[in-house]
């Protein structure tokens, strides 16, 4: 399995000429800073000892988090947008983050993307370590660049733009588009039969149908962005995206699509199958 960072995640932080308010109110208790003695650090690396072991980690597991949560909207993915966002927030003294804004936007939908993924910190366990000033925390705006690379896709059937599609499994990267496809399908089938978890709720009430997920398959094999295209039911939805997510668990997965001879990212969409007839076969079977 190949396994290529997709994104560099640059934190960039705003320079004042001296360490200095860069907003104030009348009892100071509200400053905004943009340059402190220490500023804010997301969280993970307070274990270690130096200062600057701690920054280097930060920023790590800052890039790592905003990679993993990072998603793409259909129009991006159509329109194959590429570059980057940036977001500005400020980081609070009980280490909550407010004031989320968009600085640059390249559309269809990134910014709101990037918006998104910095919002979800405020549900981590962890929490970001505040800056300090003087030795106490204070609040700090905070400047983020979030790179979003091209999608290919697999939504138009005329889009060649790949020499080869992802290939899921056993299939071989080798094969013609065709025999990829026919490949990726039985595969798919065959897993999500192995692995589905037909809801009982579902089950009960009768409800059977399709889902059709969407998701991309990254440089590096792993899926992200799993979303539902064509829904069924709230419980049948959740089965279908944990189905997907699950296949990261895979030591061989999915092998990345292919464009002059590099890996890119390719947003590819399947219809998972939800049959009371099936069901009810595995179910007499155990």
């Amino acid at each position: 399995m190949f396994k290529i960072l997709k994104n560099s995640i640059i934190v960039i932080f705003l320079s004042c000429q001296t360490l200095s308010v860069c907003s104030q109110d009348v009892d100071g208790e509200n400053e905004v800073f943009k340059i402190v003695e220490e500023m804010p650090r997301f969280p993970g690396c307070e274990h270690l000892s130096s200062s600057n072991e701690k920054e280097d980690c930060a920023k790590k597991q800052l890039m790592n988090y905003i990679y993993s949560h990072q998603t793409y909207s259909i129009d991006a993915i159509l329109k194959h947008t590429a570059g980057q966002v940036v977001i500005q927030f400020i980081i609070e003294k009980d280490s909550s983050i407010k004031n989320i804004e968009i600085t640059r936007d390249i559309g269809n939908g990134c910014g709101q993307a990037a918006v998104d993924v910095v919002e979800s910190m405020n549900n981590m366990d962890k929490k970001w370590r505040p800056g300090y000033y003087k030795g106490k925390p204070v609040r700090v705006k905070y400047t983020l660049p979030v790179n979003f690379s091209e999608v290919y896709n697999f939504l138009d059937p005329n889009d060649n733009s790949v020499e080869y599609i992802p290939v899921f499994s056993d299939c071989n990267p080798s094969y013609s588009m065709e025999d990829a496809i026919k490949c990726n399908n039985l595969e798919l089938k065959n897993y999500i039969s192995d692995n589905l978890a037909y809801p009982v709720e579902a089950y009960n009430a009768g409800v059977e149908g399709v889902v059709q997920v969407g998701f991309i398959i990254e440089k590096d094999g792993s899926v992200s962005s799993i979303k539902i295209i064509h829904s069924l039911s709230d419980v049948c939805d959740r089965a279908a995206l944990q189905v997907i997510q699950s296949m990261n668990d895979l030591e061989y997965g999915w092998e990345p699509a292919q464009l002059r001879e590099r890996f890119v990212d390719y947003f590819y969409t399947f219809d998972i199958e939800f049959s009371l007839k099936k069901e009810k076969k595995r179910r007499l079977k155990k």
